[in-house]
């Protein structure tokens, strides 16, 4: 009699599993007939366009996607393990597709809706693949590209500026952006800024080979520009002094050591690792040149969020997306913007990440001439830190700027520094 019910139960357990095979078979089945997989593979970007711009004209994919075909492959090899689903019933949207609508709505800025129709996937779809894909990019290059500096990555930093932009023992150029939105819901006031307008803030510093070296994303709009320096981890990191930077050096010439600082416009306080420039109206020399030789400086990062919002033209307008999704969107296009920049510098692919002209650049004779970018009209959806008009410096950074101002006067001159000045007060200093 056991042995009876044990056998029923084995026949039923194998009718059970086989009625389910059936059913995944038929569901499969109508999956493969359903027109919206036909129409997907008939008429879909990644089945068709992107595939025929791979094979044949590998510029186009370039201009597309930000990112050759061989960069493409690359990134996809490192995110397809994390936005990659396992077949139940329906086949899967592949990983490739995924990448390929996140680095075009990056690249174009092109609407959520816009891209459910050339792609063939739902709308609601759409916006958990940007989701999901910024998140896995953030994940998968922020340890690789946008690692905490150590005090040898500090030094490293210090020389290059001093090699190109003539400014001795600068860390960093520092710089905020509003990231224009359209208003979240249920959040008030809080996102609203002093243009009128709905923001979240980006506040960032960079290298002199213009990569972000650290990156503060989400503060709300509505914060003053001080109180976000102040209360994120990196601006409390330079006011506490608790990075580990070069020690004060000592330059050819000058006989006073110069500390370690970062570089800022007049958003940003004076503080004894972070300089700013002199304010007001008719200056004397020493702090005009000061100026210049700090603009010079902290225009790497002008021109780093240029590059960035010209490649990733996300930013031409307000963001329409939940917070999480804006903060995803801005941290991905950061550790992008560092993943090619770094790949052109090392030589691993052709200089197409930043091209000639893109970016600003000076003559002979220290005019600058200005970079491509900022030729175009002014991204709609990026506003720059208002200026900061606290005046409780501490005395001892007012005399660490003043050292650098007599250091540019002095040894550290650069020849065209002395066309800044009216042409009197020019022959002072020269010869």
């Amino acid at each position: 009699m056991e042995e009876e019910l044990e056998m029923l139960l084995i026949l039923r357990l194998r009718r059970r599993r086989e009625r389910r095979r059936m059913r995944q078979a038929i569901a499969m089945r109508r999956w493969w007939q359903s027109p919206i997989l036909q129409r997907r593979v008939e008429y879909g970007f990644w089945e068709n366009l992107i595939q025929e711009m791979r094979n044949q004209e590998p510029d186009k994919f370039l201009n597309f996607h930000r990112m050759s075909v061989i960069q493409f492959d690359r990134l996809l090899q490192k995110v397809e393990p994390h936005i990659s689903r396992r077949q139940v019933v329906r086949e899967p949207i592949p990983a490739g597709l995924k990448l390929s609508l996140t680095l075009r709505y990056l690249a174009s800025g092109e609407s959520m809706i816009s891209l459910a129709y050339s792609y063939r996937v739902g709308k609601s779809t759409t916006s958990g693949i940007i989701a999901e894909t910024c998140q896995a990019i953030w994940n998968v290059l922020k340890d690789e590209v946008l690692p905490s500096p150590t005090a040898q990555d500090w030094a490293h930093t210090a020389q290059d500026f001093g090699h190109l932009w003539n400014f001795p023992n600068c860390v960093g150029a520092i710089d905020g952006k509003h990231i224009i939105v359209q208003c979240f819901s249920n959040t008030g006031s809080r996102f609203y800024n002093y243009k009128g307008t709905f923001s979240t803030v980006l506040l960032a510093s960079c290298d002199a080979q213009y990569c972000f070296t650290f990156v503060s994303i989400g503060s709300a709009g509505r914060e003053s520009d001080g109180g976000i320096f102040q209360t994120c981890g990196f601006g409390q990191a330079i006011l506490r002094e608790r990075l580990p930077l070069p020690p004060p050096r000592q330059f050819d010439g000058y006989p006073n050591p110069l500390p370690a600082v970062f570089v800022g416009d007049a958003a940003f306080p004076l503080r004894k690792n972070l300089m700013r420039p002199f304010v007001g109206g008719n200056l004397l020399p020493g702090p005009t040149i000061f100026n210049y030789r700090l603009s010079r400086a902290r225009r790497v990062i002008e021109n780093t969020f240029g590059v960035m919002s010209n490649k990733f033209r996300i930013y031409r307008k307000p963001i329409l997306a939940s917070p999480e999704t804006v903060d995803l969107i801005v941290q991905a296009t950061v550790v992008l913007h560092n993943w090619l920049r770094k790949q052109e510098i090392q030589g691993q692919g052709r200089e197409n990440y930043i091209p000639p002209g893109l970016i600003d650049y000076e003559d002979r004779h220290g005019i600058v001439h200005p970079g491509e970018w900022r030729e175009e009209a002014a991204p709609q959806g990026m506003i720059p830190l208002p200026r900061n008009h606290a005046r409780n410096a501490m005395n001892e950074a007012k005399e660490i700027r003043n050292k650098f101002q007599d250091y540019f006067l002095g040894s550290g001159a650069v020849p065209w520094q002395w066309n800044k000045l009216p042409e009197q007060e020019r022959a002072l200093f020269l010869p």
